[in-house]
């Protein structure tokens, strides 16, 4: 390269720097889409639009949300990877989307952990089997009892293929050696519909979108998942309670935005997450809708998210569900 021709590639790298420094100076200048992954009225849905109500405060910008359900969180992933990487486009997702790579043996997502970018975790949820109220079902010993005595006569419902909803019943039905018929949804609004319509007879979802469900007296709660009972569901034991400990993280909900995204812009929105995650009308609106308040600094989320190979794979090879 000329002399000349180094002076001008050193003098458009500078240029670009300083659009690059002032693009994010300025962001947000606009409005930023919020892709939920999963349905309309479920668990995630629920938390991110509670977020979305006072987080314009903290960002001076407001958040909208759009949901793209499917492929346990995947479709997100790959609605948020084809947008630029300018932080105006977040998704929210849970394991099966944020580390494809480990959830493979169920489909094949052409992206990895790699191409994202974690900003804050918005959320845990635990999750609960439930039966319609009108069930004769009191125990999940019970309702395991009579899918022992009638083999392929009845059917569950999960929250799609790969999420902890999912991987909990293939684990249940492996331990006591069931043959219960596999309904994939695509969320948890949808189990619950399902519940309710007697389409099913038992189904997995967050404890938060089946709270007004239970509390109504329209569904039953046979266990949770999780070390501790959940505080607004008391009466509800835990799968360990019950003897049964499946070996799962639990399901974490994940910011995430595009790897490449400028530094500068993913602390601005990891700091305005924060702050509304802190903000006393997040936390009674998140906790009266059955929200856990539980943040987590990044280290920990990384940490976290390079752990699930270590967990779950030992669980996928011994459900044969694993693929080399």
């Amino acid at each position: 390269m000329t002399m000349r021709g180094r002076i001008l590639a050193l003098c458009l790298g500078g240029l670009c720097l300083t659009q690059a420094d002032h693009a994010a100076a300025e962001w947000p200048e606009r409005p930023v889409t919020s892709i939920v992954s999963f349905a309309a009225g479920g668990g995630a849905d629920i938390a991110l639009r509670a977020l979305a109500n006072y987080i314009k405060d903290y960002l001076g910008q407001p958040f909208l949300t759009v949901n793209k359900p499917g492929g346990g969180s995947s479709a997100a992933g790959l609605e948020l990877l084809s947008k630029p990487a300018d932080g105006y486009t977040v998704a929210s997702l849970v394991s099966a989307g944020a580390v494809p790579e480990v959830y493979r043996y169920f489909q094949e997502v052409p992206y990895t952990s790699k191409d994202l970018e974690p900003v804050s975790r918005i959320t845990v949820f635990p999750f609960g089997l439930y039966v319609n109220a009108s069930a004769s079902w009191k125990t999940l010993a019970e309702f395991v009892k009579d899918a022992k005595g009638s083999p392929g006569k009845f059917a569950y419902a999960h929250t799609g293929r790969g999420v902890q909803m999912h991987l909990t019943g293939a684990a249940l039905i492996d331990a006591e050696r069931l043959n219960i018929r596999e309904v994939p949804t695509k969320g948890a609004a949808e189990v619950l519909q399902f519940l309710l319509g007697k389409h099913v007879d038992a189904g997995f979802g967050s404890t938060t979108s089946a709270k007004k469900y239970v509390d109504a007296g329209e569904i039953r709660v046979l266990g949770v998942s999780g070390d501790k009972r959940v505080s607004f569901l008391p009466d509800a034991p835990t799968f360990k309670e019950q003897g049964y400990d499946f070996g799962l993280p639990p399901l974490y909900l994940t910011m995430f935005v595009r790897t490449g995204t400028p530094a500068a812009i993913v602390e601005k929105l990891r700091v305005a997450v924060q702050e509304t995650l802190d903000d006393p009308r997040y936390i009674e609106l998140a906790q009266k809708a059955g929200v856990e308040v539980e943040s987590a600094d990044l280290t920990t989320v990384r940490k976290e998210l390079q752990a699930e190979e270590k967990v779950v794979a030992p669980l996928l090879k011994r459900l044969n569900l694993y693929k080399e």
